[in-house]
């Protein structure tokens, strides 16, 4: 999904910024060290060498490398990810390129219960609206 959306933003849209980030993940690589969000790509230009990356992840051995190297957690915040996203945005100054980020967890229903966990992530998705 990731590559062919990288592969189809090379060839149509060379000017707008994309960026990958996984939320609910064992490990954490982010600007402000929140738990379990892991910022694969941060927002840039896609090309080659992202594509290139990418293959990594592919089949089984993908899989096998991703657990490995980044893992899955249940505990997480939907509100940290889309926190980090903000920062992400905020980061670049550019204003001609459209800038998106594609967020994945492999959970369906975070923080089912947990209110207050959901009402953080919808303000900060509220904020991301204004970003």
């Amino acid at each position: 999904c990731i590559r062919s959306v990288y592969t189809s933003k090379i060839i149509n849209s060379e000017r707008d910024l994309l960026g990958v980030v996984f939320f609910g993940t064992d490990k954490h690589k982010n600007s402000v060290n929140f738990e379990h969000v892991y910022v694969l790509h941060e927002l840039d230009t896609p090309g080659a060498k992202r594509v290139l990356e990418l293959d990594k992840y592919k089949g089984k051995k993908g899989r096998a490398y991703f657990n490995e190297n980044i893992g899955h957690s249940k505990d997480f915040s939907l509100g940290h990810a889309l926190w980090i996203c903000a920062n992400l945005f905020s980061d670049v100054k550019l204003r001609m390129s459209h800038k998106r980020i594609m967020l994945f967890t492999n959970d369906d229903h975070p923080h089912v219960g947990d209110s207050t966990k959901i009402n953080l992530a919808f303000t900060k998705a509220s904020d991301l609206r204004e970003t």
